[in-house]
């Protein structure tokens, strides 16, 4: 066989400029712990950032990059392992590291009842004078380091207060809380407001 023409004859090659580019590395975290036990939270990753090194356009789009899977299911004690990290294709990391130590915080889980918990509100109208009773009590459920934590730094307790005209209003107490930290009981549920113009 022989070549008598080749169209086109000239070929146009892109090549990408290849950079370096630091991320984070997000453990991904499976599964439901033994029971009576909860992810406390405040998980750790060593390192929490690698620097990849690939193509600059692929690597513009990547914002983080994943481990591979890690199943806490049945756990009842901290797990404290290693764990790949997974790279887009024609990524690379820069340095030699292909895996992260992951560290997930497991404790028992507890219930704690909280006393004077002010209630602030949230106003999307009119102005509020009062709040009665402006202290609740609220329990709690969750690891005792994370319910700490909530104390020491607030407990965000609040009405919303979306109303059409002044007047006295009985509305519902909500609470903003972290993950693994779960509502078991509000006293009381409700608060009267008073609002004015």
């Amino acid at each position: 066989m022989k070549i008598v023409k080749i169209t086109p004859s000239y070929l146009t090659i892109e090549l990408d400029k290849k950079v370096k580019k630091e991320v984070g590395v997000v453990p991904y975290v499976t599964g439901i712990p033994k029971e009576g036990y909860v992810n406390s939270g405040g998980i750790r990753v060593i390192p929490d950032k690698v620097t990849l090194f690939g193509p600059e356009k692929l690597l513009g789009e990547i914002k983080y990059v994943k481990t591979e899977e890690i199943d806490i299911s049945g756990q009842g004690k901290t797990v404290d392992c290693y764990s790949k990290i997974i790279l887009p294709e024609s990524i690379n990391v820069y340095s030699n590291i292909d895996s992260v130590r992951v560290i997930i915080p497991i404790a028992q889980l507890i219930t704690k009842r909280l006393d004077s918990v002010k209630v602030y509100s949230k106003v999307t109208k009119y102005k509020v004078m009062g709040i009665n009773p402006q202290y609740i009590s609220m329990t709690l459920s969750g690891s005792n380091y994370m319910i700490d934590s909530l104390v020491k730094f607030g407990i965000n307790a609040y009405v919303v207060v979306n109303v059409n005209a002044p007047g006295e209003y009985l509305l519902p107490v909500f609470v903003n809380l972290p993950d693994n930290v779960y509502k078991q009981e509000i006293n009381p549920e409700f608060v009267t407001v008073k609002v004015v113009r």
